[in-house]
């Protein structure tokens, strides 16, 4: 009898959530490195991150600044990557003058969201939008 009265419930329970919030499936896309991220950086960053973890368990000041001055060291020989594959890739298409142009447009771009909202809305105006949408 408390097997039956434990499955119902269960049974009660799991098609309650299932309605409320049914499992959804998420498609996670593994992305592609950087190109200009090689293995220097890579090697660079795992340093950084073996000092944070050195810094975050130790609380250590020397930790601290050993961290910041590999992810200094870090940040500065991924720019220089990053600086030194653009020029190549910039160098090696010298003849289609056109494909390096749209590739620094691409990549100059801001990929920001647009507002939903317009600026140019009162605070007013934005509390009634604001409701409406609720």
């Amino acid at each position: 009898n408390l097997d039956e009265i434990t499955n119902t419930i269960d049974h009660i329970l799991t098609s309650t959530l299932d309605t409320i919030a049914p499992i959804r499936l998420k498609k996670v896309r593994e992305q592609a490195p950087a190109p200009w991220y090689n293995s220097h950086t890579h090697a660079l960053k795992r340093t950084a991150r073996n000092l944070e973890r050195k810094w975050r368990k130790t609380k250590l000041e020397v930790f601290r600044i050993a961290y910041k001055d590999s992810m200094l060291s870090y940040r500065r020989a991924l720019k220089a990557a990053r600086a030194e594959h653009l020029s190549k890739f910039i160098e090696n298409s010298k003849t289609n003058p056109r494909f390096p142009y749209s590739t620094v447009a691409k990549l100059t771009t801001n990929r920001g969201s647009e507002n939903c909202v317009p600026s140019q809305f009162s605070s007013k105006e934005f509390m009634i939008f604001f409701t409406e949408k609720i």
